[in-house]
């Protein structure tokens, strides 16, 4: 339960700190953020986030077909807030320390975020918790927003629809999200 409640005060945090700055660079209709609805354009991890956990690979667009691979989650639970007629479901995988957040309005279910706390798995570029920032920016390169609060850092990449950012702590990766930017966009930022 308390990791739970840490993986979601990083994402609020991660998404207030870095997020609140320039819209990300997305192939995203921008009436989208107007309220105007459109399919979500799917994302590109390969450049930036899929996941190989201990032989299981997904990414953001991997679906519903992520859960047959991580099998039953150890939590679940609902927001009670509704977004633009969606809900936002949590599935907490504490063994394998992996949270996916989804959006679901009822017709469908997407994944919006993907949380990794764990060594155990590691992104398309070799990057795994543990890694430092430097290893980090050698992977990815500049980053597209990078900033420091406390004796954390915080980095942020996107391209094509997908935005992965980075938390460290004392220099060491301490977790990673991967996001649907359309996503984001279709429920104004849920």
């Amino acid at each position: 339960m308390n990791k739970r409640v840490m993986v979601l005060g990083l994402a609020a945090t991660v998404a207030l700190t870095i997020g609140c700055g320039q819209q990300p660079q997305t192939n995203v209709d921008k009436s989208i953020s107007m309220g105007a609805k459109a399919e979500p354009t799917q994302a590109d991890p390969d450049e930036l986030g899929t996941v190989n956990y201990n032989g299981i690979i997904f990414d953001i667009n991997s679906g519903k077909k992520v859960f047959a691979k991580l099998g039953e989650p150890d939590e679940f639970f609902e927001d009670d807030k509704v977004y633009e007629g969606a809900i936002v479901k949590y599935y907490y995988y504490a063994d394998k320390d992996i949270n996916i957040i989804t959006v679901d309005d009822g017709s469908k279910e997407v994944i919006s975020d993907i949380v990794i706390n764990t060594d155990a798995a590691q992104l398309s570029k070799g990057i795994r918790v543990g890694d430092t920032l430097q290893a980090v920016k050698a992977a990815y390169g500049d980053p597209d927003e990078e900033t420091t609060k406390d004796d954390n850092n915080y980095v942020a990449y996107s391209n094509n629809g997908c935005t992965i950012w980075f938390s460290f702590e004392k220099n060491q990766l301490s977790d990673y999200m991967i996001s649907s930017d359309s996503i984001a966009l279709e429920y104004n930022n849920y």
